[in-house]
C-alpha cells in the first residue's frame, strides 16, 4: 500500500513538473543607470526553476518588449506630468518613470481615454507573445525583429 501512494506521488510530480514552462526575459539590456539586475542573479534562478521545480526555461531576447503595446505592438509614448517645486512654487513638466501610454488602444469603458500601461507589465506579456509566435512560428513577430536580435 505505501509503496503505491509513494509511487502515484512520484508520478504526480513528474506530470506536474513536465507541464511548468517558463518564458525569462534575456536580461540583456542590463540598465547602466543603476536600475535593472545583474546578469548572475537572473542566471541562478533560471538554473534553479529548470533543476529544482523541473520548469522547461526559455530565454527570450527583450529588445523592444517595453516598447511597444503588447495588445497591438504601436510604439508606446512617455507619460508627462506637472510637478510643483515645494521651495519656489515653480511648476515643472517631469516623465513619469515607468508609465507608459498607447496612442491606439483605449479602455473599453472610455472610448477617447488611452490605455496606460506599466512597462515591466506590458513588456512580460510581450516576452510572453514572442515566446508563443517563436513555438507556432519559429520567428520572432516582425514588430519585435532588429538586425541585432537574435531569433
Amino acid at each position: 500500500m505505501i509503496d503505491s501512494v509513494v509511487e502515484l506521488s512520484e508520478k504526480d510530480e513528474a506530470r506536474r513538473r513536465s507541464q511548468f514552462l517558463v518564458a525569462f526575459g534575456s536580461g540583456a539590456q542590463v540598465s547602466s543607470s543603476g536600475f535593472g539586475y545583474a546578469p548572475a542573479p537572473q542566471k541562478r534562478l533560471r538554473k534553479r526553476l529548470s533543476l529544482i521545480h523541473g520548469a522547461r526555461v526559455t530565454v527570450v531576447h527583450e529588445a523592444y518588449t517595453s516598447q511597444k503595446c503588447f495588445r497591438c505592438r504601436e510604439p508606446l509614448q512617455s507619460v508627462r506630468t506637472t510637478k510643483v517645486d515645494k521651495d519656489t512654487g515653480e511648476k515643472k513638466c517631469v516623465g513619469v518613470w515607468g508609465v507608459k501610454k498607447c496612442g491606439q488602444c483605449r479602455y473599453a469603458h472610455k472610448e477617447k481615454a488611452p490605455q496606460y500601461l506599466h512597462r515591466d507589465i506590458n513588456a512580460a506579456w510581450n516576452i510572453l507573445n514572442i515566446y508563443l509566435a517563436l513555438g507556432r512560428d519559429k520567428e520572432r513577430p516582425l514588430a519585435f525583429k532588429s538586425r541585432h536580435v537574435p531569433v
